[in-house]
């Protein structure tokens, strides 16, 4: 088992790795990430090299569940523009359904993107907006 902390030294994620070989490891499991005030964020579910994700539960930031046991909504956010989210529809455990990128510009979101999921994969025009 694998724990990443924040900086203020609360837990950031749980988790597993293996080995595939003496160069590579992979996720697998279940996997538990928390908001760096302590609250639970998501469990989320790998199969050994398989792709996609599989979505358990998901909370916002607030404490209010989004997704219940595979079903319901969660957004995840850029690693390089951390104000951007992306809201997906989850449908038992996979990102099924249309999404929505918004992003921040001068203290206002604008639509982005949009585009589909289908079994977790997209699927079709991924659609993206200047302002």
């Amino acid at each position: 088992m694998v724990k990443d902390y924040y900086s203020n030294g609360k837990i950031y994620s749980k988790g597993y790795f293996k080995r595939i070989d003496n160069t590579s490891e992979s996720v697998f499991g279940l996997w538990t990430y928390w908001y760096d005030n302590g609250q639970i964020k998501s469990q989320e579910y790998y199969y050994l090299n398989k792709k996609p994700v599989y979505y358990i539960n998901f909370w916002q930031k607030s404490g209010i569940q989004i997704l219940k046991n595979g079903n319901g909504y969660i957004y995840e956010t850029m690693a390089f523009r951390t104000d951007d989210s992306t809201i997906f529809e989850i449908k038992d455990s996979l990102k099924n359904g249309n999404f929505k990128c918004y992003a921040l510009e001068k203290n206002s979101f604008y639509l982005f993107s949009t585009g589909k999921y289908i079994g977790g994969v997209i699927h079709g025009k991924k659609i993206i907006y200047y302002p």
